[in-house]
């Protein structure tokens, strides 16, 4: 099964649709062993998508952390050498 044309959401989509199938009963035994083989690729295929996406959130989020940081002890020091200026009469 190649999953390289999956979406997330057309996977979860495909998944509905087997659980749909076998929930109604329409299915021959063949074909459910199929159905369920293919579920299990879909379910693995999700979560490493999640996971992947979970990985990329936390990068993204420390480099605006980091940035973050990176603009508050410029505020710091912008503030420390205003405030040195102030108390020497330059300004």
């Amino acid at each position: 099964m190649n999953l390289d044309d999956y979406t997330y959401k057309k996977a979860i989509e495909e998944i509905e649709n087997i659980i749909e199938e076998m929930e109604n009963g329409d299915i021959d035994p063949d074909e459910m062993i199929k159905n369920v083989e293919k579920a299990a690729l879909l379910i693995a295929y999700c979560r490493e998508k999640l996971k992947k996406s979970e990985t990329t959130l936390k990068e993204i989020m420390q480099k605006m952390e980091l940035e973050q940081n990176e603009i508050d002890t410029g505020n710091e020091n912008i503030d420390k050498f205003s405030d040195e200026d102030e108390s020497s009469g330059i300004f």
